[in-house]
């Protein structure tokens, strides 16, 4: 088959021998991509220094009816090295990573995907610390697999919420206070948390950034939306854990 050229980034990379990988790849027009790079390690013309996890890549890559697609060689159009010097910034980016071999599918256009996780990765190497923009980055993936939760009204009786506190109704959303008998979880967001919440969501810019507070419930929100669907805690949520204590 033809080599197809396209923008990737890498999510995933193990060893196949003592010379060659097997390289997952976030791409623009192809979706997720499983690639075999012959000689990986050695070949400093085709993969010189470009197959680092969460580099941006310009990717020559030959398709294959069946297994493997094969990356014949590889371009870096930006390695982030000022991400890679923060251990925060780092977890986080690992953690943006595994959800997209979770959620992307091979096959499908994901431009709009791969633009959210380029913009992410500069967020992180320009401000480590920050929440907001992995949290942004969460809620486009859960709409981007139908799984966005309503944020603003209730799911019980469909009243606008935003200006109250909430409680969690998942996977669904919320339900407001009235409702709150019927809720299996007791994760309350306040109404502040809400309306910042809601601005996330829409990807709108906030107005002042979020407290320690605000930034638990959402975090607590997220982290069950995402064992509900995924069924599991994936090994980067962990390590951004471990990296904050």
């Amino acid at each position: 088959m033809k080599t197809v050229v396209d923008d990737a980034v890498v999510t995933l990379r193990r060893d196949f021998s003592e010379a060659d990988r097997v390289i997952e790849l976030l791409t623009c027009r192809h979706g997720r991509v499983s690639a075999f790079a012959a000689k990986a390690k050695s070949s400093q013309k085709r993969f010189a220094g470009g197959i680092e996890l969460g580099s941006w890549l310009k990717v020559w890559l030959r398709p294959r009816a069946y297994g493997l697609w094969r990356l014949e060689k590889v371009e870096v159009m930006d390695g982030f090295p000022q991400l890679r010097k923060s251990l925060e910034a780092t977890a986080k980016a690992m953690y943006a990573l595994e959800l997209c071999r979770e959620i992307c599918q091979e096959g499908e256009p994901m431009g709009g995907i791969f633009s959210l996780l380029m913009r992410l990765m500069k967020n992180l190497q320009q401000a480590p610390a920050a929440v907001a923009p992995l949290i942004k980055f969460e809620l486009a993936m859960l709409s981007y697999a139908g799984w966005s939760p309503r944020l603003h009204s209730c799911e019980r009786c469909h009243a606008q919420v935003l200006g109250q506190s909430v409680m969690a109704s998942l996977p669904e959303g919320v339900i407001c206070m009235s409702c709150s008998t019927q809720a299996k979880e007791q994760l309350v967001l306040s109404k502040e948390t809400l309306e910042v919440f809601w601005g996330l969501q829409r990807q709108s810019k906030l107005k002042q950034l979020p407290n320690e507070r605000q930034i638990l419930e959402m975090r607590l929100f997220l982290d069950k939306l995402w064992f509900f669907h995924l069924g599991k805690e994936l090994k980067a949520r962990a390590f951004m854990d471990e990296i904050a204590t």
